[in-house]
């Protein structure tokens, strides 16, 4: 099964617009679904995953929060069985349960250090998708004045660079709880990565 073919089902595509339209603040949708497989592809590129590893991560990302069209509560567990059901026909068993590990842990918040690569990924991924294209109420907040991010590894270094609208002092990064969540992710992921890091602000 091929990543692109979730993009036309008319199930998913309800299920996404079901999520949109509950989602006040954040887009949990179909927006922040192609947002997460677009931080999968560039991760995948820059760790030189194979094109098969590739292709079912991105099908992990498309359907990691489809669980929220029934409950926002524990809905990885809800995406999880619904990814099951779903693939369960489509998808190799040794894939098919990457898959599910990897969207049963994508809200991890303990023990990241135990996670598998592929699942790593996933959930950095998630986490990394903060910019304000994914805002539907626009704030003077950090994410609001985030217009994309992409990530480099140079050398024994993972980057992460964001471009901004206006530039952040360091008091205001000091005193921003979703920078210093985001400073946390950055250093668990170069950790698993056995890279130094470093946050980029342009």
């Amino acid at each position: 099964m091929k990543y692109i073919d979730l993009l036309d089902d008319g199930i998913l595509n309800d299920m996404f617009e079901k999520i949109e339209t509950k989602d006040e603040v954040y887009n949990h949708g179909m927006i922040h679904a192609l947002n997460v497989v677009d931080n999968i592809e560039k991760l995948g590129k820059l760790l030189n995953l194979s094109d098969e590893e590739l292709n079912y991560l991105k099908i992990a990302g498309y359907l990691h929060d489809v669980g929220r069209a029934f409950s926002d509560e524990n809905h990885q567990i809800f995406s999880k069985d619904f990814a099951f059901k779903y693939l369960n026909s489509k998808v190799d068993s040794i894939w098919l349960n990457k898959i599910l590990l990897a969207i049963e842990k994508h809200h991890e918040k303990l023990q990241v250090e135990t996670l598998s690569l592929f699942e790593h990924i996933l959930l950095f991924s998630d986490k990394m998708d903060f910019s304000y294209k994914r805002l539907k109420v626009k704030a003077d907040c950090f994410e609001s004045n985030i217009l994309d991010i992409d990530f480099d590894i140079n050398e024994n270094k993972f980057i992460l660079e964001c471009r901004c609208i206006r530039p952040f002092s360091d008091e205001e990064l000091s005193k921003s709880e979703k920078y210093q969540k985001i400073l946390k992710r950055v250093q668990e992921f170069s950790s698993k990565l056995n890279l130094r890091y470093d946050i980029c602000f342009e």
